[in-house]
């Protein structure tokens, strides 16, 4: 079994997000529960709100992108995907294939099923810059049948 996704993934997903929680968080109720006349000509409701607001955005993008990704390995039964917490194959039957987008920084990969499966119809990872594109080079099989460009 393979792994194709980054060594980031865990940080990403899990350390990250409970950074951003737990010290924003923080900061955040430590900004509501303090009175104080305000910073400069801007009032403290004013203060209060937009950090509020910062802290509701930055959970909400977490929840929906980077709390979102799995760790997937290709082994020769199929692709096992996981989220720390659960683990579940994927018999080559009914994977569609594997796409990937290159953003500025980092790739993004999507596994796409031919139907709804424990984590949706598509899964999204980040694949590992060196690991990936290594693995359907050693595979020519699996890379014609799964890796859509």
């Amino acid at each position: 079994m393979e792994r194709i996704s980054s060594n980031l993934t865990l940080m990403y997903k899990i350390v990250l997000p409970i950074f951003w929680i737990v010290m924003m968080g923080g900061i955040t109720v430590a900004i509501l529960m303090s009175k104080f006349a305000g910073i400069g000509n801007t009032s403290s409701f004013a203060v209060k709100a937009v950090m509020l607001f910062v802290f509701a955005t930055g959970t909400l993008f977490l929840a929906f992108t980077l709390m979102r990704l799995k760790r997937i390995e290709v082994g020769q039964e199929g692709v096992y995907v996981t989220n720390y917490f659960k683990n579940v194959r994927y018999p080559f039957s009914e994977v569609d294939g594997i796409t990937t987008t290159s953003l500025v920084l980092f790739s993004v990969g999507t596994l796409h099923l031919k139907g709804k499966g424990s984590f949706g119809k598509s899964i999204t990872f980040i694949p590992s810059p060196s690991r990936f594109y290594s693995f359907f080079e050693e595979n020519p099989g699996l890379k014609e049948r799964l890796l859509k460009v």
